[in-house]
């Protein structure tokens, strides 16, 4: 038996912080406090799919307001980032992005994702319409440069037929900048 449960940065555990910061292992983040934690992800929810023992199966970061610049307009989206399951290959993250996709469709957020092409066919079996090769011509601030993503398609998790058709305009003379 799972239970999916949504927390903000000032209401999720001390352990459950722990544990995140384990299964995404990002080495700066690895020795995160607590509190730098919730002030680093203030503006994020974090969506567990967790056994009857409370413990994580699966997780998923939604940034909640990730804004993109394209022909100098701002549009501010919500981003899924952040997916990760405690085992592979078991259906956890199926089965989280299942309820994320559910919960963002009934609350009307839209939402987007990015991966690089070695996942496409995981996003595919669940279901997520993709774009294909659309995040190569998002571009990045990295040490005072702006570069191409490292992403190569962008998720479509819960977004009007407008703001796809505005990410289906990018290209290499249309691109968007990630701000």
């Amino acid at each position: 038996m799972t239970a999916y449960q949504i927390f903000t940065s000032d209401n999720i555990s001390d352990t459950y912080i722990k544990d995140i910061l384990h299964l995404w292992n990002i080495a700066e983040w690895k020795d995160l406090s607590p509190t730098v934690f919730r002030e680093q992800f203030v503006l994020s929810e974090f969506h567990i799919l967790k056994n009857e023992e409370g413990n994580i199966l699966s997780l998923a970061r939604i940034h909640t307001e990730f804004k993109i610049r394209i022909s100098q307009n701002i549009y501010i989206f919500h981003e899924l980032v952040g997916l990760v399951s405690k085992e592979e290959q078991k259906g956890f993250g199926k089965i989280l992005l299942q309820y994320i996709i559910n919960n963002l469709q009934n609350r009307g957020i839209e939402t987007i994702g990015f991966c690089e092409k070695s996942l496409r066919p995981f996003y595919q079996k669940v279901g997520i319409d993709i774009l294909p090769d659309q995040a190569n011509y998002l571009q990045e601030f990295e040490k005072g440069l702006w570069v191409p993503s490292s992403d190569d398609d962008i998720l479509c998790i819960h977004l009007s037929p407008q703001n796809k058709g505005l990410l289906l305009s990018l290209s290499q003379t249309n691109s968007g900048y990630l701000v």
